[in-house]
């Protein structure tokens, strides 16, 4: 027999872990979501870019080095129903994303390769995932447990150095 509890969490204004501003600002349906770690809680400093309706930064729980995730700040659960101005807003941001990673890969001797996972769905926030090919897959990893060989901070740096953000 197997009994399933249901917490509710409240959800109050977004606090960095580090004291730090968050980094996203304005409304956002994350917060209601109460994805609090990987939201509210990501010290500002991990902030690539802020748009009008989107956030790009490094999360500060990565699967792999050079991780980053956009966040779409407005309430939207599909891609299909963002506008087009907005998803304008995403392609300018997913460029510098992508010619970030590019340009840091092939500094690091890798082949460019990354997968772009759209997340999105009902009771969902709509957000991307751009996961780059930086290390090698072990047992854990095929369990669905990540052990990344590289820290937030650092990535964050990297990118910010580039001078594409």
């Amino acid at each position: 027999m197997y009994k399933v509890v249901f917490t509710v969490v409240e959800v109050g204004e977004p606090k960095s872990i580090d004291g730090n501003p968050t980094h996203v600002t304005g409304p956002c349906k994350m917060y209601k979501v109460g994805d609090k770690m990987t939201v509210t809680g990501n010290p500002g400093r991990l902030l690539l870019e802020e748009t009008d309706h989107f956030v790009a930064a490094v999360p500060y729980f990565m699967k792999r080095p050079l991780q980053t995730v956009i966040y779409y700040k407005h309430e939207q659960d599909y891609l299909h129903h963002v506008d087009e101005d907005h998803l304008t807003d995403l392609a300018g941001i997913l460029r510098k994303n992508t010619s970030a990673v590019i340009s840091l890969m092939e500094k690091m001797g890798r082949e460019p390769a990354y997968n772009i996972i759209f997340h999105s769905g009902p009771g969902a926030q709509l957000y991307l995932e751009l996961l780059p090919y930086t290390q090698e897959t072990g047992g854990y990893e095929h369990l669905g447990i990540y052990v990344c060989q590289g820290s937030p901070r650092t990535t964050a740096e990297m990118y910010k150095k580039t001078g594409i953000f």
